[in-house]
């Protein structure tokens, strides 16, 4: 598992994965952390980082401020890298989650992995708990428990 404290060193290290804290089940495409010189989308309606990235929830915030209820030690994903997480609980807004009714993406197993924020008036984005996931250098060939 990699703190946020640690996150920083690995950008140019192997690509990572995001797995459940409570069941450890793969939830994320392989990801990479977010080069510096890449300038985050703090446009409305648009994702905030690229595909098959990930950034701490600090950077985000040092351009736009706060965000209810975002981990200020967590991580920013685009939603589409979520591949095996589950949306639930309250997913508010008129076009997209908003998130402000607080968790809204879930392991499989039912534990809240994180809130997507992705109404027409705001960045897209998913903020991910630093408690809730575990952030962890791809291991090729090593599956999860439920894992084909």
């Amino acid at each position: 598992m990699i703190d946020p404290i640690h996150f920083e060193s690995l950008r140019k290290e192997r690509p990572l994965e995001i797995r459940c804290h409570r069941c450890k089940r793969l939830l994320s495409h392989a990801v990479h952390v977010l080069d510096d010189n890449v300038k985050l989308d703090t446009r409305s309606d648009e994702p905030v980082v690229p595909e098959r990235t990930i950034a701490l929830v600090s950077r985000l915030l040092a351009e736009v401020g706060e965000f209810i209820g975002v981990d200020r030690d967590g991580y920013i994903v685009n939603r589409a890298d979520l591949v095996g997480a589950q949306d639930g609980g309250e997913r508010n807004g008129c076009c997209g989650p908003d998130g402000q009714a607080g968790p809204n993406v879930f392991c499989p197993c039912g534990h809240a992995v994180g809130t997507e924020r992705g109404d027409c008036y705001m960045p897209h984005f998913v903020s991910l708990d630093s408690h809730w996931i575990d952030l962890c250098p791809l291991e090729w060939g090593v599956k999860g428990p439920d894992e084909k």
